[in-house]
């Protein structure tokens, strides 16, 4: 049977005087900045290989590779499906009558989007291209925005009445 010395660690050697730094293990530890370049469209959870910037080997072995977990921060105004961002967009209910040009906010700076008349609250907008870059391509995914229809709160009778007024005008009693 064969199994590793236990005195010498399976190293070959035994250490007589250990260094105060290493206490014999022939290396130290220490932490060192480095820069890492972050490719387009990674995903949470993905794991970096950087090459030859890991632990060093022990007897001259070769130097390790060191491993960055890749964690995403939530957006405050964009979530992520894969390379397509969705975003809520408030609506005011005269403007999804009436129907609007709507300032949209996208990753640089914004855009604006149509908005037809008798637009419904929860439909959908799409722009094409607008979303994140591929990891496996140089496509870029869509930027969705969803609209929510804003009911107005706290009317006054005065208000609440005219509103009633225009209903009956309308027949949409």
């Amino acid at each position: 049977f064969r199994s590793e010395c236990k005195r010498c660690d399976a190293k070959g050697f035994l250490v007589q005087i250990r260094c105060k730094k290493c206490a014999g293990n022939g290396r130290t530890d220490k932490t060192e900045r480095i820069k890492v370049t972050i490719p387009k469209g990674v995903i949470s959870g993905q794991k970096l290989r950087i090459r030859g910037r890991g632990h060093e080997g022990y007897a001259n072995g070769k130097t390790g590779d060191l491993f960055v977990l890749i964690t995403i921060l939530e957006h405050q105004l964009f979530q992520r499906r894969g390379d397509d961002l969705f975003c809520d967009v408030p609506l005011k209910w005269s403007d999804a009558i009436l129907g609007i040009d709507l300032h949209v906010p996208t990753l640089k700076g914004g855009s604006t989007i149509k908005i037809p008349p008798g637009t419904q609250s929860h439909k959908v907008f799409r722009l094409t291209g607008r979303g994140l870059p591929s990891f496996e391509s140089k496509k870029k995914g869509d930027l969705f925005y969803k609209v929510i229809v804003e009911t107005p709160v706290n009317l006054n009778s005065k208000e609440k009445q005219r509103i009633k007024e225009l209903m009956n005008t309308l027949s949409l009693n």
